[in-house]
């Protein structure tokens, strides 16, 4: 017991990295990404309203970008993303006051609404931001010719780069304002979902360059899995279905729960993709694409919630990998390794609301502090009576919102050199969850 007090003294604690609001006011850091080394996030520093800033982890280096709608009002930005060293995200322009597609590289003279040939009261709402490689898709609502539009766009930050490349006209009263989405590359392809069918693209804008691979099964939840997608379909969303691109080749595995209740949150992990099912969401199941793959694993206390994988780099390596989940309404954190269920245990309290893989561990947050588990015990990084979240590693550097009486909610950090402890790992019991 000593020597577990001694380790844990010896964690690093909270620092904070700089008091943006000064004084007891809340600059409230959020979106937090990791940018090629950079921290990029959303904070308000009581002049300019919620703007971009960036952080290498200094207060020096901690500064506002830019004020994308000048004075205090803020630019409501959202779905920030990380492409190819740059920062996309939409925003409002401060001209037109329109939901629009920005990029950044990190300064205010470069951080730009890339011009797309549509004017902006014609053509706003940029939403569905999704990377790639090298650029990003998105979509936006425009009013072209007296027809509302959809149109899904490709971007890699330059005004040449920028250009729409599938348009489809809609009803918004009698089809209402759902827009394409999902969009998920394979083998070459991006796929998405569109009024109950699923669309492969390539991103060209000629006539043969955009189809329907199937209609009318409802996908959604689109997963890459090695040279597959696997998705959920059926108009009740009951069904786990899987596709090669092709018509022939997109075709229902299963309906796990045996029909009614619906699948909810599929996301990959390691040579696995894990969802829930059942009354409530509150079946953990796992499938290796395969009917007689998919099974559930355990009946937990609620539907799962946001899925963090361990894994090795390689996600199809056998063997050697973790999977930690919460639940979606009283946020426990379970463990699986995909043959059974267990609930991590430990000196935490409150439900988990930050949670990141990090140094081959998972870290987390809750009401009681930042905790560290790589098994099914978890140790403390340090205690709080207040809370932390938006857990964000940059490149070995973690970035986190904290919230001190004394400064309010502001940006925090640990240590770039902190490394697993061996000493603590596999200590503790936990409760199993069987079947």
């Amino acid at each position: 017991m000593l020597l577990f007090l001694c380790l844990v003294n010896r964690l690093p604690a909270q620092t904070l990295i700089k008091d943006i609001q000064p004084g007891a006011p809340s600059s409230k850091p959020n979106q937090l990404i990791n940018v090629n080394g950079t921290l990029f996030f959303v904070a308000d520093d009581g002049k300019h309203g919620a703007e971009l800033w960036k952080s290498t982890g200094t207060t020096a280096g901690t500064t506002l970008v830019k004020d994308l709608i000048p004075g205090p009002a803020g630019s409501d930005i959202n779905e920030m993303t990380a492409v190819n060293g740059k920062l996309f995200f939409s925003a409002l322009s401060p001209s037109s006051k329109t939901r629009q597609l920005w990029v950044s590289s990190g300064f205010a003279a470069n951080t730009v609404i890339p011009y797309d040939g549509h004017k902006e009261a014609e053509v706003q709402d940029a939403s569905q931001l999704t990377g790639f490689a090298v650029e990003v898709y998105y979509v936006k609502r425009g009013s072209l010719g007296g027809t509302d539009q959809w149109l899904i766009q490709r971007s890699d930050g330059s005004p040449s780069g920028t250009k729409a490349f599938l348009q489809f006209g809609f009803d918004p009263v009698k089809e209402g304002k759902q827009p394409p989405a999902y969009f998920t590359y394979l083998t070459g392809a991006t796929y998405f979902t569109y009024k109950g069918d699923l669309w492969r693209t390539n991103g060209q804008s000629n006539k043969t360059s955009s189809l329907v691979v199937k209609a009318g099964i409802y996908p959604r939840f689109l997963v890459n899995y090695g040279s597959s997608l696997l998705f959920v379909g059926g108009s009740s969303q009951s069904e786990l279905w899987i596709s090669q691109g092709t018509e022939a080749s997109t075709k229902k595995l299963l309906t796990p729960a045996g029909g009614g209740a619906k699948l909810y949150s599929l996301t990959r992990a390691g040579k696995y993709v894990f969802f829930s099912s059942g009354p409530l969401g509150k079946e953990v199941w796992i499938t290796d694409g395969t009917s007689q793959g998919t099974k559930k694993l355990a009946t937990i206390s609620g539907p799962i919630g946001k899925l963090v994988n361990l894994s090795s780099p390689n996600p199809f390596q056998l063997g050697n990998y973790k999977t930690y989940f919460t639940t979606a309404i009283t946020k426990e954190l379970y463990f699986t390794d995909g043959k059974s269920v267990t609930k991590v245990t430990g000196p935490f309290t409150g439900p988990v609301i930050s949670l990141v893989n990090f140094k081959e561990s998972l870290y987390f947050t809750t009401a009681s502090g930042l905790f560290r588990t790589s098994n099914t015990q978890a140790v403390p990084i340090f205690t709080s009576s207040v809370s932390s979240s938006h857990l964000t590693d940059v490149n070995g550097r973690l970035f986190f919102s904290h919230n001190e009486p004394a400064s309010g909610i502001e940006l925090y950090g640990l240590g770039p050199f902190l490394k697993p402890n061996p000493f603590l790992k596999g200590a503790g019991k936990a409760s199993q969850i069987h079947n």
